[in-house]
């Protein structure tokens, strides 16, 4: 017998297996306290030995509970993940993960906690997106925590993940367009400037925000994406691009170099005024003194003017719209990857395939315009053996 389970009072058990032996041929013994009734006892008997059995058991410190190993976890992460994304872990762990789940044992986190967890937030009324993002947090923590030997299953891995819906991608079509530009031009300064450059060149919020006029060359008409803007706790920074494709050339339409080479004359004066002469080093989209604009003001700002347009769009839809644009100009998938910045061609693909008019007829009339020599070819090639000559040299011919 590997284990045993005794009572201890009422509701409590002490579950008791032999793990091993010791150097001098001793019995190994790990006890572990269980509370409930006597069939939850044996269940969690029953799986301490199926993973000594497996070979998949851990010892885990009786104290240890999944909250107070997911603020070591989130302290770990601390060096090797972008502020953007540590403050996003922050909210879930300490919003919704540690008050639902902290208490229980890390040890005694099973699937069926996951479960409920997320059962919880659906009835709550949480959307799926939100699920999502939790159920990834949580799974990733649980995965460092079997690499490390603190557990040794997985909980989530027995739980399906929730499955956002994908949310319609936006465009603005030709007949927007125009009320879109003339509703961004009474935007506060230099907000308008902003989304314009956006919508013309392809770039992310973060990344705009980040561009320096030494960024710029607005007589070759190009611009250089080096930083992205990190905003967290009221505290700014530059950080790079998380990907090499990320830093990029972006070749500038001409209409925007020339309306960004009047912008420029306004901040010039703007400036002047201020006793602050420009640099290459200030961002081309800040304060009049020259701070950074703020990414949250920057997207509450576009939601006010859009509103009162009646269009139905998001500050990033404006990257899907410069997209659509080059896509329906004819511009390499390949082109337009670098220009967006994506480390894969295929996540272009993968994004913006429906957006490629006629693709699919165009890819069937080119099947029957390589196909129809060969099928002439074959026919030619019966007819002759109908008359007793083979066709040797169309032997290969799979028709």
């Amino acid at each position: 017998m590997r284990g045993s389970i005794k009572q201890r009072s009422k509701g409590t058990w002490t579950i008791t297996i032999v793990t091993g032996k010791d150097a001098a041929g001793k019995r190994i013994r790990h006890y572990e306290t269980v509370t409930g009734s006597k069939d939850r006892a044996d269940t969690r008997l029953a799986e301490l030995i199926v993973e000594l059995s497996k070979g998949t058991y851990v010892k885990t410190p009786r104290a240890l509970t999944v909250g107070e190993y997911l603020s070591q976890w989130m302290a770990s992460q601390s060096t090797r993940c972008r502020p953007k994304t540590m403050e996003w872990y922050g909210n879930i762990v300490k919003n919704r993960l540690s008050p639902e789940l902290g208490h229980i044992p890390l040890s005694q986190l099973r699937p069926s906690h996951v479960a409920q967890y997320f059962a919880k937030l659906r009835d709550k009324g949480a959307t799926l997106t939100l699920a999502a993002g939790d159920y990834r947090t949580l799974r990733k923590a649980l995965r460092d925590a079997v690499k490390l030997g603190i557990v040794g299953i997985n909980a989530c891995a027995g739980v399906s993940p929730p499955k956002p819906q994908d949310q319609d991608m936006q465009v603005l079509n030709p007949a927007d367009l125009g009320r879109f530009l003339a509703a961004v031009e009474q935007a506060p300064f230099p907000y308008g400037a902003l989304y314009r450059t956006m919508l013309y060149t392809g770039l992310r919020r973060n990344e705009t925000l980040a561009l320096t006029w030494g960024n710029l060359d607005l007589e070759l008409c190009t611009l250089r994406v080096v930083n992205a803007q990190c905003h967290v706790n009221r505290v700014f920074t530059l950080l790079p691009p998380k990907t090499r494709a990320g830093r990029r050339a972006v070749d500038l339409p001409p209409s925007l170099a020339v309306y960004l080479r009047e912008y420029r004359a306004k901040v010039e004066g703007q400036r002047a005024m201020i006793g602050k002469p420009l640099t290459d080093s200030d961002f081309v989209f800040a304060q009049v003194d020259g701070s950074p604009l703020l990414p949250g003001t920057a997207s509450q700002t576009f939601r006010k003017i859009i509103r009162k347009t009646g269009l139905n769009i998001r500050l990033h839809d404006l990257r899907h719209t410069y997209a659509s644009v080059m896509i329906a100009a004819g511009v390499n998938v390949r082109t337009l990857s670098q220009s967006l910045g994506h480390a894969q061609v295929s996540t272009t693909l993968n994004v913006y395939s429906h957006m490629f008019p006629g693709a699919g007829k165009t890819a069937a009339a080119d099947f029957d315009r390589v196909v129809s020599p060969w099928v002439e070819n074959a026919d030619n090639c019966r007819q002759e053996e109908d008359s007793g000559e083979f066709c040797r040299q169309n032997a290969d011919n799979p028709f």
